[in-house]
C-alpha cells in the first residue's frame, strides 16, 4: 500500500501547497473551485473567518471567499502589517482610518467598516499601534 507517510521528500514539498496559502514576492495565490486566484496583499483591506472559510475584501471594493481558516491567513500574514482583532476579523493596518483610542471598541477602514475589537485583542492591538518603549531602549533617534 502507498502512503506519503513513507516518502517525506514528498510530504514536505507537496504537503504545504494543500494546507497553506502559497505566497510570493507579496501576493497571494489562493485556490478557488477551478482556477487559483491571484491577488496582492496590498489590495487586501481585511479578511473575516466564517467557521472553516475565509472572505476577502480588497480595496476595489470585490470580496470573494476562500476555503482556508483565518488562523492560516494570520500566521502567513502577520508581517505584512495585519493584526487580528477579533477572533472574526483580520485587518490591514494600512487601510485603518480611525479607531477609538479611549476604549479600543471598534476600528473604522477607509471603506467606511466598522470591525469590533474583542477584548482579549485590544492589548495585542494597542502594542501593534504603540511599540512598548523597550524596543527603543537601545536605538538612537
Amino acid at each position: 500500500m502507498f502512503s506519503l507517510l513513507n516518502y517525506p521528500s514528498i510530504m514536505t514539498s507537496v504537503l504545504p501547497h494543500f494546507t497553506t496559502l502559497l505566497q510570493s514576492d507579496n501576493w497571494l495565490e489562493l485556490p478557488e473551485s477551478r482556477s487559483i486566484r491571484k491577488i496582492s496583499i496590498k489590495d487586501i483591506i481585511r479578511i473575516e473567518g466564517i467557521r472553516n472559510y475565509a472572505i476577502f475584501y480588497l480595496n476595489d471594493g470585490s470580496s470573494f471567499l476562500s476555503a482556508r481558516t483565518l488562523k492560516i491567513f494570520d500566521e502567513q500574514l502577520a508581517d505584512y502589517g495585519f493584526v487580528r482583532i477579533h477572533k472574526a476579523n483580520l485587518i490591514n493596518l494600512e487601510y485603518m482610518a480611525e479607531y477609538d483610542a479611549k476604549n479600543l471598541n471598534f476600528v473604522t477602514m477607509k471603506n467606511g467598516n466598522q470591525v469590533q475589537i474583542s477584548r482579549r485583542k485590544r492589548r495585542d492591538f494597542s502594542e501593534k499601534l504603540n511599540p512598548p518603549i523597550s524596543q527603543f531602549k537601545n536605538k538612537i533617534i
